[in-house]
């Protein structure tokens, strides 16, 4: 997917915004360029191009109300973390595994009431996926996967549909 992506304008427009602040330390390819970034910013850019062709695979939630996309945020996750910590092929597939079950999991565990659902979409669950896939390839402990966890769900984006529809009475949120 993310080669694929790589002929698309919008590709080039978020491959060069982690060009142009992903510098620092050298650690990861974007893919198809060659080019070498910060991990974060790797992973930004390749998860940008896995998602051009919308060719992801997905989980949904018991209930059908709460879809995430797995893979095309535990795998760039998983490579530019490995990539930077010099991970071998099964830990890298490890990692992948590992952003699967993360995200999986919590997406079983917090299924959505039909009025959350009007609320929160869940798609915004799948940063969990590069949460775990990384937090994997970089070897944390215990408590330091737990506080990555931790962050993702504190910082999980809001989806951009309910920055502008929807918002009645959650000001906070749009703003």
């Amino acid at each position: 997917n993310a080669i694929g992506g790589l002929p698309f304008r919008l590709a080039g427009t978020f491959c060069n915004l982690a060009r142009s602040v992903g510098g620092g330390l050298s650690e990861a390819t974007i893919i198809g360029s060659g080019d070498r970034i910060s991990v974060p910013y790797a992973s930004f850019a390749n998860t940008a191009l896995s998602t051009m062709l919308d060719y992801s695979d997905w989980e949904m939630s018991d209930s059908g109300r709460c879809p995430i996309w797995i893979g095309p945020l535990a795998v760039p996750a998983a490579l530019a973390a490995g990539e930077a910590t010099g991970i071998s092929g099964p830990e890298f597939l490890a990692s992948v595994a590992a952003g699967y079950e993360c995200a999986a999991r919590i997406l079983h565990s917090m299924d959505m009431s039909e009025q959350r659902f009007l609320e929160v979409n869940g798609e915004t669950l799948s940063v969990f996926a590069a949460a775990g896939a990384a937090g994997r390839a970089f070897r944390l402990s215990h408590d330091e996967m737990l506080s990555t966890l931790t962050m993702a769900g504190i910082y999980t984006p809001v989806p951009a549909y309910y920055k502008w529809i929807g918002d009645e009475g959650l000001t906070p949120r749009k703003d």
